[in-house]
């Protein structure tokens, strides 16, 4: 048996292996984004740079001083020979004489050396101008063909001023005007300011242009560059409202009542004597029964009136005693029999007699035994206070606080002294007075303490005092009583200021608030560029050089009042 052959199958091909997939990125795929389409401007038309003319040399050789500056633009024409030959026959005269052509003027040399001097100054002059301009032209190009900012050169253009300047003279005397600042004294002297700064500095004091400084200071360095430096001083606004009410025309002069101040030693029972013509108590709202601040009161008596003010006699309240003798017409000088004349008597003596008032002696506690009258008058006679008993002209008055001994007598002696001043004032013009005192109120806000000069105080009147000013809001007189108007010699308490005014400042009643508001910050300008002037630097340097020298004497703290002044 055969056996079929084998069937041989083909074999096939093995089948490609896939190609991988592309890794693509999570989320969808962005386009290819368009070519950028370049913009900006078409090109017109190309042409060719200019061609650079070199610049000319001008030759060495220097001109004639006959010959034009510029070649004429247009070329005389030359006449000819045959025209030249019938002008030369026609100038033959009758006699036969040939005249020459005078082409030039005869001036015997006078004018040739005017005009060869001229010539060569414009050709110098010119000269230098081309020769500028030419380096201007040359710099401009040279930066206008310059590629970047590193290869461009420096332009170096500029005008050279032929002349010497004429120096600024320094005057043999200048003025100027307080306050003195370092710019302000550098312009009178005619010098710099860091001339004046440095001489600042050698004295010890550093300041800038700006800065104020002391007029002793300025005259020295003035004296030192050799300069008599005069200092004067401007009038502010507050000065001229002075002079104006001064000047004012008083039409209704009437009698006004006197001003006394009480003056004296402290615990001589000056504010005692004063409760007990009052009849009221101010010395147990004092703080240990010494009085604190000037106390401004009116007392009626027989149909007339007095003001008094109760100074304080402590020694540190001299400011406050040199104020209430200025404000005053007469002085009660508040003495006690047990003690005698003390320092602070002394000072209210002097401050009376500078002030130029005439004093009253109070000798009061004459109801304490023991005292000796003689050994009292022998210190007043010492400070020159001789009394009548004695053949003077001191009316010594013997009072009591505690029996009301001489109080009447007092009181008339006043009356009578004021008849002798023969005290007139009008009292239909606006008020003019002082700044007895002032304090801070937290209901009322600042509140002062005035007396009335010459006037009449209304409310809503604009008031000017010091640094200062507004409009009246509220008035009250000394026994704490609102009252509509005040007149001469009353004190009243007002309140409506922009701020708390110090003591001592004058205070007028002003028609315009505007003008009053300028005055004001005027005078804090004013007090501001004064106290830095005044103002010394203590350092740690020389603390002990200015202690040495007596500059530092106390030590400044901070103390809460209840009254300013």
């Amino acid at each position: 048996m055969v056996e079929p052959p084998e069937v041989i199958e083909p074999q096939k091909e093995p089948e490609p292996e896939p190609e991988p997939k592309p890794v693509l990125p999570a989320g969808p795929m962005l386009g290819k984004p368009e070519p950028a389409r370049l913009t900006g401007p078409s090109i017109v038309r190309v042409e060719a740079p200019e061609p650079m003319t070199p610049i000319r040399q001008r030759s060495k050789h220097k001109p004639r001083h006959d010959s034009p500056l510029t070649e004429p633009l247009m070329k005389v024409k030359t006449a000819p020979a045959t025209a030249t030959k019938t002008a030369t026959a026609a100038a033959v005269g009758e006699k036969g004489k040939k005249h020459p052509e005078r082409t030039k003027e005869r001036t015997h040399g006078r004018r040739k050396a005017e005009s060869d001097a001229e010539v060569v100054r414009q050709s110098k002059v010119a000269n230098i101008r081309r020769h500028r301009d030419l380096e201007e032209r040359q710099a401009r190009l040279e930066a206008a063909l310059g590629v970047g900012h590193r290869l461009r050169p420096k332009r170096k253009i500029s005008s050279k001023e032929y002349g010497s300047a004429s120096s600024v003279a320094r005057p043999e005397v200048a003025v100027v005007f307080e306050p003195i600042t370092v710019k302000g004294l550098s312009s009178v002297l005619a010098v710099k300011a860091t001339d004046v700064i440095t001489k600042l500095m050698q004295r010890g004091v550093l300041a800038t242009a700006n800065q104020v400084i002391a007029s002793d200071v300025a005259e020295m360095i003035a004296l030192e560059m050799g300069v008599e430096l005069r200092i004067e001083k401007k009038a502010t606004l507050e000065e001229q409202i002075k002079e104006t009410f001064e000047k004012r025309p008083r039409n209704n002069l009437m009698p006004r009542s006197v001003i006394v101040t009480m003056l004296g030693h402290v615990d001589h029972g000056k504010t005692s004597l004063l409760d007990k013509i009052r009849s009221t108590k101010v010395t147990a709202g004092e703080a240990g029964g010494i009085t604190q601040h000037i106390g401004a009161y009116q007392v009626n008596f027989g149909g007339n009136s007095v003001t008094f003010l109760d100074t304080p006699g402590h020694e540190a309240f001299t400011a406050m005693r040199a104020r209430g003798a200025n404000m005053t017409d007469v002085v009660v000088l508040v003495v006690a029999a047990d003690d005698g004349v003390m320092p602070q008597t002394v000072e209210a003596i002097h401050h009376a007699k500078a002030a130029n008032v005439p004093i009253i002696v109070a000798l009061n506690k004459i109801d304490l035994p023991g005292y000796d009258i003689n050994r009292i008058y022998a210190e007043f006679v010492s400070n020159e206070l001789t009394p009548t008993e004695w053949g003077g002209t001191t009316e010594v008055v013997k009072t009591s606080a505690i029996t009301g001994q001489g109080i009447d007598d007092l009181l008339e002696h006043l009356n009578y002294v004021s008849e002798l001043l023969e005290l007139k004032a009008d009292d239909t013009i606006p008020a003019a007075g002082w700044v007895v005192e002032a304090k801070m109120s937290v209901q009322r806000g600042p509140v002062a303490t005035l007396l009335v000069k010459e006037g009449q105080i209304n409310k809503g009147d604009v008031l000017l005092a010091g640094n200062t000013y507004g409009r009246v809001k509220n008035i009250k007189n000394s026994f704490g009583k609102s009252i509509k108007t005040a007149t001469s010699s009353m004190p009243v308490e007002v309140t409506g200021l922009s701020a708390v005014p110090q003591a001592g400042d004058r205070f007028y009643i002003m028609d315009d608030i505007n003008q009053a508001k300028d005055a004001a910050e005027q005078n804090q300008v004013r007090n501001r560029e004064n106290a830095l002037t005044k103002r010394t630097q203590v350092t740690l340097d020389n603390l002990f050089n200015q202690i040495e020298a007596g500059n530092v004497k106390e030590l400044n703290i901070i103390l809460r009042a209840d009254v300013q002044g």
